[in-house]
């Protein structure tokens, strides 16, 4: 699926390894989950420290707490790659789903380069995702 020339991702969060994201453009990651205590999700935020990635959205209920647990690992990880500390990170946790796809597909990258969008949702939130994407 493209949006604006633009290639999009959408991942369920159980089947997501690192292989789907060997970008040579840069890329922007939404993560849309409710539980952070799924070791599978920090090693996701790991693998996508490992792209071209210049931004990470959060959102569900645990928006909050997975951004900080992002934020933990960039600066753990800043030391050995000090690119990673200009990495924006955001969370939306109670905003409506739609309105925030709408702000991530539309304003977290305003750059005229060719880039990624990449969604990565549990079950909770993947099915939704997809029909809005399908409407774009």
């Amino acid at each position: 699926m493209l949006y604006k020339g633009n290639p999009v991702y959408i991942f369920d969060i159980l089947e997501f390894t690192r292989d789907k994201i060997a970008f040579k453009e840069d890329a922007v990651f939404l993560i849309a989950v409710n539980d952070i205590d799924n070791t599978k999700i920090l090693d996701c935020i790991r693998d996508i420290l490992e792209t071209k990635c210049n931004y990470i959205m959060t959102y569900g209920n645990t928006a909050e707490e997975l951004h900080d647990a992002i934020d933990e690992i960039i600066i753990e990880q800043s030391l050995a790659n000090p690119h990673l500390i200009d990495i924006v990170t955001v969370y939306f946790n109670e905003k409506i789903l739609f309105d925030t796809l709408d702000f991530f597909m539309n304003y977290t990258y305003l750059k005229e380069d060719k880039h990624n969008y990449v969604i990565i949702a549990d079950e909770n939130h993947y099915n939704s995702i997809k029909e809005w994407l399908n409407n774009l």
